[in-house]
């Protein structure tokens, strides 16, 4: 599992804030927070099904999802109603992961795709982060090691949950057959596996799997 460090101006925040301090009681001691995150990154045709999914209901009261055809629900996901923006899940690292972690998981040069996970680590304004980024596509076989070298325990082996079987929603079974019988537009697949996110967790011949998948 690869690691690494990227140090910023949080450092510089920190140190002037001990500056500030010393002058107070020798009992006072500036500590920094620490945070130890874990977040799992999925192909992108994938989590935006799941996304649309899971959210449709929520996001429809009164519709039923099952009186959609196929066409309907590609118009909508074309539309990009799985997330608050059509690139939402694309733009993540960028508009939420490095504002708030300083992580820039695209600067640290290539994922270690072989692996399957990598932890990342920053400052920021006197807080460390700790990021563990794992590959839905291989969690059975990395998350446990994975995970234990990250925490430093003996973790013990995950269960599998399925939040489409397990919701309220009732959406399981149109999910499955609209994944195993709809052919999705090739030039929306394309622009998703042609994506930084992507290329930056996926190989080539990876994404061309995905693009065979979903385009029949």
């Amino acid at each position: 599992m690869r690691r690494q460090h990227v140090p910023d101006g949080g450092n510089q925040f920190f140190g002037d804030h001990v500056a500030r301090t010393r002058g107070r009681a020798a009992t006072a001691r500036v500590v920094p927070e620490v945070f130890k995150v874990v977040s799992v990154v999925r192909e992108p045709v994938a989590i935006n099904l799941s996304s649309f999914f899971y959210n449709f209901v929520p996001r429809n009261p009164g519709v039923n999802i099952h009186d959609l055809s196929d066409e309907d629900i590609i118009e909508r996901l074309k539309k990009g109603e799985s997330f608050s923006s059509p690139t939402f899940h694309l733009d993540w690292w960028d508009i939420e992961v490095a504002p708030m972690t300083g992580i820039d998981v695209y600067g640290y040069g290539e994922f270690p795709i072989q692996d399957g996970s990598a932890v990342y680590s920053a400052d920021l304004k006197g807080r460390h982060t700790d990021l563990l980024v794992m590959r839905q596509e291989d969690l059975r076989s990395v998350a446990r090691a994975a995970l234990s070298d990250y925490y430093g325990i003996e973790v013990p082996e995950l269960a599998r949950v399925n939040t489409a079987e397990d919701s309220t929603n009732n959406y399981a079974d149109r999910y499955a057959q609209f994944k195993a019988e709809a052919s999705l537009p090739e030039d929306w697949v394309t622009a998703q596996m042609n994506s930084r996110y992507a290329q930056f967790f996926y190989s080539p011949e990876e994404r061309e799997a995905f693009t065979n998948k979903w385009v029949r």
